[in-house]
């Protein structure tokens, strides 16, 4: 039997206000994980801003930049007409500014889950971080029907419904964002 891990899933206020959180927590126990930790916060933007820390990150500011770049085909008119630049960091500066926007000022619930694996078997209920792309089967493909384009065109951060831990090690940090007194 694999080890027991923690991971840390935010059901983000878009699922709040659809009234999607049982739904949603139900995803997880039905697969046997564990709800070691859950609570529902307004979040402040100092919170917001510590959970998403990648916002001083410039490999992640870039990678995100060309992402939304490649969405567009590199078309720098309407780069320029979204964003009001065209540099990829930039832009993720942009996008990491709407994702700290999204999470704070509104009602979320936050859990931690422990159970063999978790922070791959959240990653498959979940599903893709794009709904366009996120299997039926997953959270993501249920409930989250937003696009990047609609999003960007917004200016704002793509609803997906949830966040979930991409990694033990991001696990841990944003465990000690949201329950500073759990430990390891």
């Amino acid at each position: 039997m694999a080890l027991s891990e923690k991971t840390l899933i935010i059901i983000k206020n878009e699922a709040v206000r659809r009234r999607l959180v049982g739904r949603i927590i139900q995803q997880f126990e039905d697969v046997g994980f564990k709800i070691i930790a859950i609570k529902m916060v307004t979040a402040t933007l100092e919170q917001a801003r510590k959970h998403y820390n990648m916002g001083s990150d410039e490999k992640w500011l870039i990678g995100v930049g060309n992402k939304a770049r490649e969405i567009y085909n590199n078309n720098e008119s309407k780069i320029l007409k979204l964003f009001k630049t065209s540099k990829p960091i930039q832009i993720g500066e942009i996008i990491y500014k709407w994702s700290v926007k999204q999470l704070a000022g509104k009602p979320i619930v936050i859990l931690i889950l422990q159970g063999p694996l978790a922070v791959n078997k959240t990653k498959i209920i979940v599903g893709s971080t794009l709904p366009s792309e996120a299997d039926l089967s997953t959270i993501r493909g249920k409930f989250a029907s937003d696009s990047i384009e609609r999003s960007n065109h917004q200016k704002r951060a793509l609803h997906n419904v949830v966040h979930r831990s991409s990694s033990i090690t991001e696990a841990r940090r944003e465990i000690s964002v949201w329950f500073p007194k759990i430990v390891d």
